[in-house]
């Protein structure tokens, strides 16, 4: 019975995790919106969440395609809202000649 126990809460622990991992993701995801271009540090100070976390949470939106890093740096990067990107740049495309 205490093994199932532990299995239990080691599911529950897992998942308490998953869904704030989830939650902050949706925050930055949100501040985003409103804030295209943000750097690390930045956007922790604003959402009040640490810099390992927001680290975390920008690295799975860029993963999954909905924020891009344009800096091109390894410190102090900057991070783009890639929705916004696409927006602002189309029809910026060069006239085709043809």
């Amino acid at each position: 019975m205490a093994e199932c126990e532990d299995n239990n809460l080691a599911e529950v622990a897992a998942r308490h995790c998953c869904e704030r991992r989830v939650f902050s993701a949706l925050r930055l995801h949100e501040f985003m919106q409103t804030n295209p271009y943000v750097r690390i540090r930045t956007a922790a100070k604003s959402l009040k969440l640490t810099v390992p976390t927001v680290t975390s949470s920008l690295n799975h939106l860029v993963r999954l395609g909905i924020v891009k890093e344009v800096s091109g740096k390894h410190r102090d990067r900057l991070f783009a809202y890639a929705r916004y990107i696409n927006m602002v740049s189309e029809g910026t495309n060069p006239l085709s000649t043809a």
